[in-house]
């Protein structure tokens, strides 16, 4: 039998910018989790300038 990697729930917090974004991510790891965040969210995680300004929080859950 092959291996199943457990995909997990990510409730995700972004702050940054002075804006607050909340999303739920599917992920079968932390590292893809973040990458996904940085993805839709990265404009909020650095000013015009390009230095960190933001924040993410997370809680991790496993899907049933």
């Amino acid at each position: 039998m092959s291996k199943v990697n457990q995909r997990k729930r990510y409730s995700v917090v972004v702050e940054g910018n002075g804006k607050i974004e909340h999303a739920v991510i599917i992920s079968e790891s932390l590292d893809l989790m973040y990458w996904q965040v940085h993805k839709l969210y990265g404009h909020l995680l650095k000013d015009e300038n390009g230095k960190d300004v933001g924040n993410v929080s997370f809680e991790e859950s496993t899907l049933a």
